[in-house]
């Protein structure tokens, strides 16, 4: 692509567009937690990581083992506090 110009600023669209690719795969790391599970409704679960934290993950983000393990975005577990 070529450059953009206006009065004071010249740039590739490409180059923006390669940082958000590369943003994207890092916040899309998929993890493994070993949580504890308290309850569920149709589109959440509530889990505890054993200590101060407790909170509904969505399953649509979510997936879980049926025993402890949840696996989700390391995102979600940053933005809930898990991690």
């Amino acid at each position: 692509m070529g450059y953009l110009h206006c009065d004071r600023l010249c740039y590739d669209p490409a180059d923006d567009m390669e940082m958000v690719v590369e943003d994207m795969s890092r916040d899309h790391r998929i993890i493994d937690l070993a949580l504890e599970y308290r309850h569920e409704t149709g589109l959440a679960y509530l889990v505890s990581d054993g200590g101060k934290t407790e909170c509904w993950l969505p399953k649509s983000l979510v997936e879980y083992d049926g025993r402890n393990i949840f696996t989700m975005p390391e995102w979600l577990a940053k933005r809930e506090g898990l991690i």
